[in-house]
């Protein structure tokens, strides 16, 4: 079982998530953000710890999703305690790709693809093709203007976007859908990535659909 810090992002300075980026790269480490379970707490008081066990739940679930060694009986577990059917697809699906096509990078591209809903970085990516990082990244950077990280992150705000437009699920599990460990971390590149809150998207974008539709 990982070593879970809870705390509160609302008053987090910015070296304070300095902090909490270095502790989440050391084995064994994982950060809980405490603002919902508070406001979930305040409003019902007597569903605190079921709402808690969840919230834990859904952290080892991601977890254990990104291990290659997981056991499916584990997982199975989890997801009846989730209430989370075993066969439920978290990927959304996108028609068209939004990688160029550009054949030197196809097996970069592809492996981003096939694994943007884990939580894989720069190294992950370069360590899977046998490239060091600094040239994977003057590679990419050079054929695209973008990052490998940048990347990454597009592929998973599509998939974020479809999820918010098309289900009713939270934010926690979204963010855990499209690879992000901690919703802070989601909320922050989803707010830099459209200028606005995961909240407000879905609203307006919903209600423009539903305009479209009546017209």
């Amino acid at each position: 079982m990982p070593i879970l810090v809870i705390c509160d992002t609302k008053i987090l300075e910015a070296d304070d998530y300095n902090i909490l980026i270095a502790l989440s790269l050391k084995a064994g480490v994982e950060i809980l953000p405490f603002n919902s379970l508070i406001a979930k707490a305040t409003r019902d008081k007597n569903s605190i710890n079921s709402f808690m066990v969840k919230k834990l739940l859904r952290v080892i679930l991601a977890i254990l999703r990104s291990q290659d060694n997981l056991k499916q009986e584990g997982i199975a577990k989890i997801q009846q305690n989730l209430e989370i059917p075993p066969d439920e697809p978290v990927k959304p699906v996108v028609a068209k790709s939004i990688f160029p096509s550009i054949p030197q990078l196809n097996d970069i591209f592809n492996f981003i693809e096939t694994h943007y809903h884990q939580p894989i970085g720069l190294y992950d990516v370069a360590q899977s093709l046998g490239y060091s990082a600094a040239y994977l990244t003057d590679l990419v950077r050079r054929q695209t203007g973008q990052s490998v990280h940048r990347w990454i992150t597009e592929r998973r705000m599509v998939a974020a976007c479809s999820l918010l437009l098309e289900t009713d699920q939270s934010i926690d599990y979204i963010a855990l859908a499209v690879g992000y460990r901690y919703t802070w971390c989601f909320f922050r590149h989803f707010r830099k990535s459209f200028g606005t809150t995961l909240g407000d998207w879905r609203s307006a974008n919903r209600s423009s659909v539903a305009k479209t539709s009546r017209d």
